[in-house]
């Protein structure tokens, strides 16, 4: 079965980041996210995105900024939602008058 090596090398990914990934949550949480969103739950999305994309994990050189980076996007989609905004937007509709 193909999914037990994959399965074994993200629980070794999650457990080396986890501190990482817990503190980045609970420090958005800190700075003024609201409570409708749980650390657990940004946790739990954080998993699911590094093992949507184990094969980039692997070749990343620097995995500790890359799991920092999948963390952070996931609050700041967590937030999206939240206001209501499931797409991120565009750089230039941002700019737009």
């Amino acid at each position: 079965m193909q999914s037990a090596p994959r399965n074994e090398e993200l629980a070794a990914i999650t457990d080396t980041y986890q501190g990482l990934i817990i503190g980045e949550c609970i420090r958005a949480l800190e700075q003024g996210v609201p409570r409708l969103i749980e650390v657990e739950d940004l946790v739990q999305e954080v998993h699911i995105r590094l093992w949507e994309k184990l094969p980039e994990v692997r070749r990343a050189k620097n995995r500790r900024g890359y799991v920092r980076v999948t963390a952070r996007n996931a609050i700041e989609n967590a937030l999206r939602k939240l206001n209501g905004c499931p797409e991120p937007m565009e750089f230039r509709e941002v700019l737009a008058p």
